[in-house]
């Protein structure tokens, strides 16, 4: 099986080994996405442990971009500060849009950074609310690529309690879409399906099953009173399946995942 991860080398002397052994090996690169807006156009940045780089999007340049989009009726209005709440707002669906596409590609955690004004402006009409980890209020339009780095590097350098806010926003949103599966039994059955975007687990996590009467039904094998199970563990081979199906595993520590069974599944949108 390839997986597109970095690995360090690891030796088991044992029967087998688990698949969630060679994930847990993966390296953490601390990856996340900054996003900069001012009136004068935005810009966005991807980070991580060892560089930091400007990624091109089709966002305007600015929010003067859109002047000929603004409706004749609101061109007219002798109030210009009306005419430009307007330029705003489509300025602001605008560069939304654009993130879409780009969280698409980098489902990472994000900082948004502004002016009070213009941040709590995004933060009102945005859809990827749930992606955001923190917005950071200031002038920074002038700032290099280096001084953003540093601006955010507080929020990084904790980033277990980072990581954990981004998996509770992405489980929360999931939810609320309908797109997620909780507990060992129904993440089986969206995984048979190749139905898994994002598989959340705690870590020290096992489940011993046996097949029901078609393979996307499981029943756990101490229910049934046979020791001598069909699936040593499936929360092993639901790891497999994932990553087979695209895509993407992460571990949590014990009791993360109390409200969710302690293992959930995000979906497919």
């Amino acid at each position: 099986m390839y997986l597109e991860i970095p690995v360090e080398e690891k030796v088991i002397v044992d029967e087998s080994f688990e698949i969630r052994d060679l994930v847990y090996c993966k390296k953490e690169l601390h990856k996340y996405l900054l996003l900069l807006i001012s009136s004068n156009g935005s810009k966005m940045f991807l980070g991580n442990t060892d560089s930091f780089v400007k990624i091109v999007s089709s966002s305007p340049e600015s929010v003067f971009a859109n002047k000929n989009d603004v409706p004749e009726r609101v061109a007219n209005f002798s109030d210009v500060s009306g005419r430009r709440e307007v330029m705003m707002e489509k300025f602001l669906y605008h560069i939304d849009n654009t993130l879409g596409i780009i969280l698409k590609a980098y489902p990472l955690p994000l900082f948004v950074l502004g002016t009070e004004r213009i941040a709590g402006h995004f933060k009102s009409i945005t859809r990827h609310s749930s992606s955001v980890i923190e917005y950071v209020h200031g002038n920074y339009e002038e700032a290099s690529s280096a001084e953003l780095k540093k601006v955010v590097e507080p929020y990084v350098a904790d980033w277990k309690k980072l990581k954990q806010k981004t998996l509770l926003n992405q489980l929360e949103a999931a939810a609320d879409n309908k797109k997620l599966a909780a507990g060992m039994k129904d993440v089986w059955r969206e995984a048979v399906k190749k139905n898994g975007r994002l598989l959340v687990v705690e870590k020290n996590y096992m489940y011993a099953a046996q097949h029901g009467s078609s393979g996307d039904i499981i029943y756990e094998a101490a229910l049934l009173g046979n020791k001598f199970s069909c699936i040593k563990d499936a929360v092993d081979d639901v790891i497999e399946k994932v990553l087979e199906s695209g895509g993407d595993v992460e571990f949590t520590e014990e009791n993360f995942l109390t409200d969710y069974q302690r293992i959930a599944l995000i979906q497919y949108y």
